[in-house]
């Protein structure tokens, strides 16, 4: 997907009534914003309230499709850009997850699901850890700078596999650094040298 012309991954997340992008993406991008005048508050999965700082009219472009629509405009949203259900429902979109693809006006267009891996929303590992056959550690981990002494909750994304499981953890970030749980579920040891816990996502609570 693009918006005036740069290329950008997105959240497709039905549990989300609208269709939202954070503050310094829209800024990022020039778009003009026009002020929320909406009463109805909006809230995150943890039951937070999100602060919309505007609307704006924005144009995807998608394999050839142009598709104008209105998203809200939130301040520190995890996600550049989040598709909600009023934008499924506009483009007839649906996920089909049995193949893995996003489809658009019965199937004029497919496209395959992608894991989230933005170095905007992800934490990292940054050295080498040594896994003991079934054995649980609690790896470091590095977030973006925008988490840095905040709480935040740590996620694998459903479509990320690994050698090892991935517990959901609550981590008090110290600076930008904080913990994860792994569990190494095979008998034998696993050496993590690659940042493949940037699939993590992260919330603010």
């Amino acid at each position: 997907m693009k918006i005036n012309n740069i290329p950008l991954q997105c959240l497709v997340d039905s549990g989300s009534g609208s269709t939202v992008m954070s503050t310094n993406f829209a800024k990022r991008l020039g778009l003009k914003m026009r002020p929320y005048t909406d009463d109805q508050p909006l809230f995150s999965a943890s039951g937070t309230m999100l602060k919309v700082t505007g609307i704006t009219d924005v144009t995807f472009y998608l394999n050839g499709l142009r598709i104008p629509h209105t998203v809200k405009v939130i301040d520190g949203l995890f996600s550049n850009l989040v598709i909600g259900v009023d934008f499924m429902q506009a483009n007839r979109m649906s996920v089909n997850y049995a193949d893995g693809t996003v489809r658009f006006y019965d199937d004029l267009i497919v496209i395959p699901l992608q894991g989230y891996d933005s170095r905007d929303n992800c934490a990292v590992i940054t050295e080498n850890v040594c896994i003991p056959g079934f054995a649980e550690v609690a790896l470091p981990v590095v977030l973006p700078k925008q988490y840095a002494n905040q709480c935040v909750v740590l996620e694998s994304l459903q479509n990320c596999r690994d050698l090892v499981a991935v517990a959901g953890t609550i981590s008090q970030a110290d600076g930008r650094r904080a913990v994860v749980k792994v569990l190494n579920f095979k008998p034998f040891s696993i050496v993590k040298n690659e940042p493949k816990l940037q699939a993590s996502f992260l919330q603010n609570l």
